[in-house]
């Protein structure tokens, strides 16, 4: 993370990470082809009640863009604008989630694969499948590639022990979803930049938990990687 100017941040940002990985592989957000999103982000909780609000697919765990067959290795946030309580952004390690699995755990996940899709409202049916397990292709660590939000079910490749396992996907969101395997960052002030590796690391935006007084204004860039 770091912080810069709010009028050197779109430049920058996009600069630094077609510098990164190839003027191709930024995702664009819309028809124009424009490959910076402006994201305004409200508080959902319920003044009524304080009751947390139904979470939006953003609100849950996720890789971004993992119903592509070629998902966002990085994500980029810059932060515009801030009022009132600093909301969170938090991050779930999925690499330590991996693992902290038993030898014999590891070797039964790695058979399965996942289908991926779209989150409820915006899911148009199709589905992508990506291994469970995924190899980093800089550190060569292991990662378990699931997510409550985008996540469909398990498809087993071959039959192991015959069954005798349980990692269901419910099961196995839960396991890296452990308060062990998360940090949270919280948007403070304007100018801070923050960027992390989607093949990692899951997020959730966490507004469900906050009132409508608090808000935030960001900038979002996605990029793949190529070759």
């Amino acid at each position: 993370g770091g912080r810069v100017s709010a009028l050197a941040a779109p430049p920058l940002m996009r600069q630094a990470l077609e510098q990164l990985f190839g003027a191709g592989s930024l995702f664009p957000t819309n028809e124009k082809g424009d490959v910076l999103q402006l994201l305004v982000s409200q508080g959902r909780r319920r003044p009524v009640d304080g009751q947390a609000a139904q979470p939006f697919g953003s609100d849950l765990f996720h890789h971004d863009n993992s119903f592509f067959q070629q998902p966002a290795f990085v994500t980029s946030l810059y932060l515009k604008q801030v009022v009132g309580e600093p909301m969170t952004t938090e991050f779930c390690d999925t690499t330590a989630a991996y693992e902290a699995l038993s030898e014999r755990d590891r070797a039964f996940v790695a058979t399965l694969v996942a289908n991926h899709g779209r989150f409820h409202g915006r899911d148009d049916g199709s589905l992508v499948q990506h291994p469970v397990v995924r190899v980093h292709p800089f550190t060569r660590s292991k990662t378990l590639y699931i997510s409550r939000a985008y996540t469909k079910e398990l498809v087993p490749q071959s039959d192991v022990a015959n069954g005798a396992h349980t990692w269901t996907l419910e099961r196995l969101v839960a396991h890296c979803e452990q308060p062990r395997f998360i940090s949270a960052h919280a948007w403070q002030e304007p100018g801070e930049w923050v960027l992390w590796d989607n093949w990692a690391l899951m997020h959730r935006s966490m507004s469900w938990a906050y009132g409508p007084e608090s808000q935030r204004l960001l900038l979002r860039a996605c990029a793949a990687l190529h070759g």
